[in-house]
């Protein structure tokens, strides 16, 4: 048993109003009584992590609320991992994937824990990160509409290799391990089109790690922007809007540029009349100079 002082019960709070409950029922459920906890390490950073990872579906119990309906596949076909499957296929996924619904700033899965399901965005935002050596947290991708996570440890049986949290109150779709790897094994045709589409994320990762190496930062940060664009990008009056929150943290993790150089970068571009920033979303003015940078 671990004695914890008043003064790192304090520091939890956060936690507990990001979960929407009080500070003592969040405890109270985690440990069985408060404030003493069964947890070894007590450490500020470190037991959020344990508290997040090891009871985030606290967190989904209190803030799910009644989804709203939605096309299931329809939202399935619009990610590249499904997009290959013709439509008797997609229905087949869509009657095992049910809807849940979450609120901002929700922990749907945690770095580390077992991993029952996988999602797939039909509204909202959802930023995945990774955890340093330093404790802190790296955010290595946003993803929107259509995009999917949490299929790496539903395929392999191993743990989280990353967290997810919602940005914006969110739909997403939840299959569950034993339904798809059932569905792989009556259907080999399906389960061809997944790792065809598996493949193709390897091969994105190869191609951004080679240009780690070739490429200097206009034109690596213009390529990241332009598959962004592609990806979550739709034409406005004024250019091509990439609907996903951008964070230069994000950016920095992905493309191995310091975030001081990227926001210097885009401050260049938006001064140039490339990009400009309109209600927390980036807008390629030009994609055409843009493009001309690679």
């Amino acid at each position: 048993m671990t004695q914890v002082s008043a003064s790192q019960i304090s520091g939890w709070t956060g936690l507990a109003r990001r979960f929407g409950t009080s500070l003592y029922d969040l405890l109270e459920k985690v440990a069985g009584q408060c404030p003493v906890l069964e947890i070894p390490i007590v450490q500020r950073n470190r037991l959020y992590f344990i508290l997040a990872c090891k009871h985030h579906s606290i967190a989904r119990e209190i803030n799910m609320s009644s989804p709203t309906h939605v096309n299931k596949p329809k939202i399935l076909s619009s990610g590249a991992l499904f997009s290959t499957l013709d439509g008797n296929e997609l229905e087949i996924f869509a009657q095992f994937a049910s809807t849940e619904s979450f609120n901002a700033g929700t922990v749907v899965c945690c770095e580390g824990s077992e991993g029952d399901a996988m999602y797939v965005i039909a509204t909202g935002s959802v930023r995945i990160t990774l955890s340093t050596t330093g404790g802190k947290a790296a955010p290595v991708g946003t993803l929107g509409q259509g995009d999917t996570f949490g299929e790496i440890s539903l395929l392999d049986g191993k743990k989280r290799t990353a967290t997810a949290e919602t940005l914006e109150p969110s739909e997403l779709l939840s299959i569950k391990r034993e339904d798809l790897l059932g569905c792989l094994q009556k259907q080999p045709l399906i389960a061809i089109k997944l790792l065809a589409a598996l493949a193709g994320r390897l091969r994105m990762t190869d191609e951004l790690i080679a240009d780690t190496f070739a490429l200097k930062l206009p034109s690596r940060l213009t390529k990241a922007l332009i598959n962004l664009a592609k990806a979550y990008g739709y034409n406005t009056e004024s250019g091509i809007k990439i609907d996903v929150n951008l964070y230069e943290e994000e950016l920095a993790y992905r493309l191995g540029i310091p975030k001081e150089k990227i926001g210097a970068q885009i401050d260049e571009w938006i001064e140039q009349g490339l990009l400009k920033i309109r209600k927390y979303r980036l807008v390629i003015l030009d994609p055409y100079r843009l493009a001309m940078l690679v």
